[in-house]
């Protein structure tokens, strides 16, 4: 049985889908305890992981034996990363801790050309109209508690400010050709390609 479901590791699989190969360096943002990471580092040549809680970063290396792997205990948004220097960029649950805006800009500065950034993120629900996409969340989240049990992430939760519109807008004006998607589970997502060639 999974012990370890829940809204968050339900899209790593996702995730995994959009991931370009081959991929040399991947970027984990908002890392938490490494889960996502270490299945990126499956499929990439190195990754970087970087969550400014030290406690999950701290349960990260203690369970990592991969040494591919850096972990980084950091604010996204000001520690220094080169720029156009990853194929690959991914981030689950993240994004509505941070500036979302800025973080967006910075993701696509730090991507090469070609590459893709890969989003799982909330946003607030607006009533009535997403009232019944919610409702069904609800039960398709009953559902998989019963058959796969659940386990709450240790990192820090945070209501998102924005709703979805908002963030589809957002998106669509900072990264031209974005695909944003509504998901079950109060979560969306969002993938897409630096314009240009991959060297």
């Amino acid at each position: 049985m999974q012990l370890d479901w829940n809204y968050n590791t339900h899209y790593h699989r996702w995730v995994l889908s959009v991931m370009p190969q081959p991929c040399g360096h991947a970027l984990d943002v908002g890392c938490g305890e490494g889960a996502l990471t270490r299945q990126i580092a499956s499929f990439a040549d190195e990754v970087t992981a970087i969550d400014r809680s030290s406690a999950c970063i701290d349960n990260a290396h203690t369970n990592e034996t991969d040494d591919t792997i850096e972990y980084v205990l950091g604010d996204f948004l000001t520690f220094p990363l080169a720029p156009a220097s990853f194929d690959f960029i991914a981030s689950i649950a993240a994004l509505h801790h941070m500036d979302e805006e800025l973080a967006l800009r910075r993701m696509s500065n730090l991507l090469k050309p070609g590459g893709t950034l890969a989003i799982i993120g909330l946003g607030k629900s607006r009533y009535p109209a997403d009232l019944p996409r919610d409702a069904f969340s609800v039960v398709f989240d009953g559902a998989h508690r019963l058959g796969t049990g659940y386990k709450e992430s240790m990192a820090p939760q945070l209501s998102p400010v924005h709703s979805y519109d908002e963030l589809r807008r957002m998106a669509a004006r900072l990264l031209p050709g974005c695909h944003f998607t509504r998901r079950l589970l109060w979560r969306y997502s969002l993938v897409w390609v630096k314009p240009g060639q991959a060297p």
